[in-house]
């Protein structure tokens, strides 16, 4: 997100940029992300752990024989890396994001 609001603002400070795992968010990316902080914030931690460890795992889409190697690497970051808090911050990022910076998918 950041560097993709840099980019913007300084085009001719940049030569070169790649981008990956990247979206052009809208309204209803905004609704989205509310609904979901929503029901977020009423759920134990440890349930809010489970559900972005997985989301993440989808997000990754590891190869078959790669499965038990990522879920492992998911369960310990989520346990003991990403909180509750750090996860629903992220997503005060996105909508924040989505709300103040209107992007195109075209420079």
């Amino acid at each position: 997100m950041l560097a993709q609001v840099y980019i913007r603002r300084h085009m001719r400070k940049v030569e070169k940029l790649i981008l990956s795992t990247t979206a052009v968010l809208d309204a209803e990316s905004v609704s989205r992300y509310r609904r979901t902080m929503i029901a977020l914030e009423s759920m134990p931690p440890e349930m809010v752990r489970g559900i972005a460890a997985e989301q993440m795992f989808s997000i990754i889409a590891p190869q078959e024989n790669e499965h038990a190697f990522y879920r492992a690497y998911l369960a310990e970051l989520y346990r003991y890396r990403v909180n509750k808090v750090a996860i629903l911050s992220t997503y005060q990022c996105l909508v924040d994001f989505a709300e103040n910076y209107v992007l195109s998918s075209r420079i």
